[in-house]
């Protein structure tokens, strides 16, 4: 059962009363007014389970409205980071588009984001907003990702061992039924499942680099 400070819920309260019902579970739980939760009584993995809920329910709130202003600027929305506390956090938002990224992308989309979260003003605590590229060597997020840097360089980390490895520097060649096909510089072609990938970005090649100049 709920017990919920105020009248009104928010969207955070509302996520995490949802989620909870659709789990089936059952608490004397007091949502606050930052989302984030007061428990009277109730078993640490809940409670670690509804403080998870309010930050993945901020966290897609706040893709959503940089989402919308970088397409409204012709970007590309490519991924979001929520670090530090709930008292100071730093929100990164990362844009690209064909050509690159100047300063002064960054500047116009980081202005259209904050005069949104300024004025809905839902972020618990002082935050610092950062607009960037995500770099020459752009970390790959999605299944999407590969399928888009097919036959370009990469770096992939996985969380358990494939053919024997759990890091791979090679060539992107591919996407089929859910696994990258790479082709690694010491394993050869290697099936790697998505699902196992703990992070992947793209590697220059500075000697093919500076021999095309």
């Amino acid at each position: 059962m709920f017990g919920i400070v105020g009248n009104h819920l928010s969207y955070q309260e509302q996520c995490l009363k949802i989620a909870c019902y659709r789990r089936g579970l059952s608490a004397n739980i007091i949502v606050c007014f930052d989302a984030l939760v007061r428990i009277e009584w109730v078993s640490r993995p809940l409670l670690f389970f509804i403080r998870k809920l309010a930050v993945e329910a901020l966290r897609e709130r706040i893709s959503k409205i940089a989402a919308e202003a970088a397409r409204d600027e012709n970007f590309e929305f490519v991924h979001l980071e929520i670090t530090g506390s709930k008292r100071n956090s730093t929100v990164r938002v990362f844009i690209d588009k064909p050509g690159g990224v100047t300063l002064d992308d960054c500047v116009n989309v980081s202005h259209k984001i904050e005069s949104v979260l300024d004025a809905e003003d839902f972020i618990p605590g002082r935050y610092v907003l950062e607009v960037s590229s995500p770099g020459i060597e752009r970390e790959l997020f999605t299944i999407e990702d590969f399928v888009r840097f097919i036959d370009k360089p990469a770096r992939i980390k996985t969380n358990s061992p494939v053919a024997g490895k759990q890091v791979f520097h090679g060539i992107i060649q591919g996407v089929e039924d859910g696994e990258v096909v790479f082709d690694d510089s010491m394993a050869g072609l290697t099936k790697i499942p998505y699902s196992v990938i703990r992070k992947a970005n793209l590697k220059i090649d500075l000697e093919a680099e500076l021999r095309r100049r």
